[in-house]
């Protein structure tokens, strides 16, 4: 394996898995106070991580939700402009909508613009929405879930459940 296929393969160049050590060395940094400075690549492949029930992650990820710099990082990710695809952005969006409906609120335009685009991540991403009760939302999310026979309709139910005060 030459070094321009180190990226892509998860290693470092040398033969090393350059994720083992990601969530390790994230929770030691949090358990002695440190700031924790992680970059979108590092967001990603947490994120990945998370896809894979990684309990380090999961936690980073659960200790985070009131974070408004990893929010707009996962809002990008989520959006998905630069196409990467994978189990990222899906990720992404699923932890987008477990931030509180404030912080949402400020990444709403966004969030909208891709609703109906984006392909898994789209009941996610009105999930996210519904929470922060967005007007302009809601017809495309009724839109979305159409006859109701989608196989992730119940999200999309669930986003709606928001608007009428029913929503968790």
């Amino acid at each position: 394996m030459g070094r321009s296929d180190a990226g892509r393969s998860g290693q470092d160049g040398v033969g090393r898995d350059r994720h083992a050590s990601l969530p390790s060395l994230i929770t030691i940094a949090e358990r002695y106070g440190q700031a924790v400075m992680i970059d979108e690549g590092h967001i990603r492949e947490l994120l990945i991580e998370s896809c894979h029930s990684s309990a380090d992650a999961n936690r980073f990820f659960k200790s985070h939700l009131n974070d408004a710099e990893l929010l707009e990082c996962l809002v990008n990710i989520a959006v998905d402009a630069e196409d990467y695809g994978g189990d990222a952005p899906m990720e992404a969006a699923y932890w987008v909508s477990e931030f509180p409906a404030a912080l949402i609120k400020k990444h709403e335009k966004e969030l909208i613009a891709v609703l109906s685009s984006a392909d898994v991540n789209g009941s996610l991403i009105a999930l996210a929405l519904g929470k922060t009760q967005s007007l302009m939302a809601k017809p495309l999310i009724l839109a979305e879930l159409g006859d109701g026979q989608r196989y992730d309709a119940w999200l999309f139910r669930k986003a709606l459940a928001y608007y009428d005060g029913r929503g968790e």
